[in-house]
């Protein structure tokens, strides 16, 4: 049994817009000094956390490459996996239960499993979205009593074109299902040179029915990343989105909250489905200073050939040596999470870049505890009391999902 236990941290400070709702002290003439109260606490809770399942390779079944992971209320674990193009069902004990899906382009098939996959389980059902190349243009939705392919929502270009002229160069990328049948399809535009020369460029979010007809929107606007590249005449051109610059951050709770995040800041905003802001969740964080030389000298000792236009022509590098606007702080936040308790889990970048730090916190804004955990062994899903982390052999680079029992202490 492997355990890890993080120590208490002390004393911190929160910044809560929820004390104008929840403070009947607060009169409409002190919202802002009741908005930017500050308070102490003098300790967090001791986590826990206790290997207690692997879900991997067995007897008869192999898996690839993990590009996404979801659990369901029973604790059964979805894998999905591009080696094999399809997506793996694991019961609650480890044990291989079957697959859903395989490569093809039929009903109930997947072209591919890309970095763009996503798969939702949610009640009943089992959502796949983003199995072509770039773009999710469908969702396939599988029962879970059987794992049969019990519908489809296919997102037209016509609807597109129909309900807004501003969608003209736009795609869906991700897409979030959301109660009443509705779905949250965030649209993105192809990385051209065109538009990586365009500066502010956004990523605009907009409902759709089970139809897959668009039903409102823009309900949130976010900026893109910013991105790098380089154009070869007469071949082509390649642009890639380093760590150092921010980015936007956005994810759904179980009970349907938007939230969304810049990562250069602690702010979190909790939105209901039209987007307007509920609350916002603010702390204060100072992010790690740094150079050009710093950031040049760094991403020279790390091997990125894999991003190279051509073999070993250096082109990630020399992007980076020749940007004008590289930082001077790095980002605050990595990634945030949603338990099914609606706890926030947020990772963030501190000096040791083998660790995020994390942080848990009420749903209202309040820490919990903080502790680190290794970059190369991401948390995927925090559900039921568990936390599920993607983890590599890094002799074999064998991938399995590695489930520890939770346990906070005061």
């Amino acid at each position: 049994m492997l355990i890890y236990t993080l120590p208490i941290l002390t004393g911190f400070l929160l910044f809560n817009t929820d004390l104008a709702l929840e403070n009947p002290d607060c009169s409409s003439s002190e919202i802002r000094r009741c908005l930017n109260q500050e308070m102490i606490s003098s300790s967090f809770q001791t986590i826990r956390f206790v290997k207690d399942q692997v879900f991997g390779d067995t007897d008869t079944v192999f898996l690839g490459r993990i590009w996404d992971v979801d659990v369901d209320s029973e604790n059964r674990v979805y894998i999905a996996d591009a080696g094999n193009v399809t997506i793996h069902v694991y019961d609650y004990d480890g044990s291989y239960e079957t697959s859903i899906g395989r490569q093809g382009r039929g009903p109930g098939e997947f072209p591919h499993i890309t970095q763009h996959t996503r798969i939702h389980a949610k009640q009943d059902e089992l959502f796949v979205t983003g199995t072509e190349w770039m773009f999710s243009n469908n969702v396939q939705v599988f029962s879970l009593n059987d794992y049969s392919l019990s519908g489809g929502v296919l997102f037209r270009e016509s609807d597109k074109k129909k309900f807004s002229p501003q969608l003209e160069n736009y795609f869906p990328r991700s897409v979030y299902p959301l109660e009443n049948e509705k779905f949250l399809v965030a649209y993105e535009q192809v990385r051209s040179p065109e538009y990586l020369e365009g500066g502010e460029n956004k990523i605009m979010y907009y409902l759709h029915d089970q139809n897959g007809a668009i039903v409102g929107g823009p309900i949130l606007e976010q900026k893109d990343r910013t991105y790098l590249y380089q154009v070869h005449q007469g071949i082509g051109y390649n642009y890639y989105a380093f760590p150092f610059y921010g980015k936007s951050i956005f994810t759904v709770s179980e009970d349907g909250y938007l939230y969304t995040a810049f990562s250069d800041e602690f702010r979190i905003d909790v939105r209901a489905t039209n987007g307007e802001i509920v609350r916002s969740i603010e702390h204060s964080f100072n992010p790690i200073q740094t150079t050009r030389r710093e950031l040049i000298g760094k991403y020279e000792r790390i091997d990125m050939s894999r991003l190279d236009f051509n073999e070993g022509d250096n082109m990630a590098l020399q992007m980076i040596r020749e940007a004008e606007n590289l930082p001077d702080v790095w980002p605050v936040m990595n990634e945030i999470l949603i338990d099914n308790e609606n706890r926030i889990w947020v990772s963030t970048i501190v000096e040791n870049f083998d660790i995020y730090e994390w942080w848990v916190l009420e749903n209202t804004g309040e820490v919990i505890t903080k502790f680190d955990w290794p970059r190369n062994k991401p948390i995927e899903v925090v559900k039921n009391g568990y936390m599920y982390t993607r983890q590599t052999d890094a002799e074999t680079g064998l991938q399995q999902v590695v489930r520890y029992r939770i346990e906070f202490e005061e």
